[in-house]
């Protein structure tokens, strides 16, 4: 990592790495470039070399190429700045999720429909990936916003799950369709992921 950092120190910086996907936080412009020209170059002995096209940054850089001396622009990506299926302001670094990925109908993929009894814990399975911490250590807004979109997606879940059951066991419909039954899951399941993020914040 120091060798990814080019000597910097760390009391201006913050570097994370998820599997092949780096982020650095920090308010010095100048080691936004050194970081970026660094990782451009690449580094055989870490094997780590990254593509240009796929860089994000929040404020417009530019940053020297090694291999033919010339130079790359990467513009600003200044609201939220997008890493692992995460969106950080840069304004308050407060994080919400991306929702992108669902707007062609992945919601409803990997959802595997058994019984209608492992309903009560499959809602619980489609908010608990959600409840971070991270989402919720932030301002009123923001943990609305990120409440809001959990629940909205879980619904989501939950009623291409019920359509599931509907068309794969038709003895199982009038179960589906109790809405009694259907509106105490819905209740618990919020009661869970309420109790799940206090928990994951103390």
């Amino acid at each position: 990592e120091k060798e990814l950092l080019g000597g910097s120190t760390w009391s201006n910086l913050l570097l994370a790495r998820m599997i092949d996907d780096f982020l650095l936080v920090t308010t010095d412009a100048d080691e936004v470039e050194k970081f970026l020209t660094i990782m451009h170059k690449g580094n055989d002995k870490l094997g780590v070399e990254i593509n240009p096209e796929k860089t994000k940054a929040s404020i417009a850089v530019r940053t020297l190429l090694s291999n033919d001396n010339g130079e790359i622009a990467i513009d600003a990506d200044v609201d939220f700045f997008p890493w692992c299926g995460m969106l950080f302001d840069t304004c308050n670094a407060e994080v919400r999720l991306d929702y992108s990925r669902f707007w062609d109908g992945t919601a409803r993929d990997n959802l595997t429909v058994d019984r209608i009894g492992d309903l009560a814990f499959q809602m619980k399975g489609f908010v608990r990936p959600r409840c971070l911490a991270i989402l919720f250590d932030c301002s009123l807004k923001t943990q609305a916003i990120n409440f809001y979109q959990l629940v909205v997606l879980a619904a989501v879940k939950f009623v291409e799950y019920l359509r599931d059951c509907h068309d794969k066991f038709a003895e199982l419909s009038p179960i589906a369709k109790n809405l009694d039954f259907l509106l105490l899951l819905i209740q618990e399941s919020l009661v869970f992921a309420y109790n799940l993020i206090r928990r994951r914040l103390t």
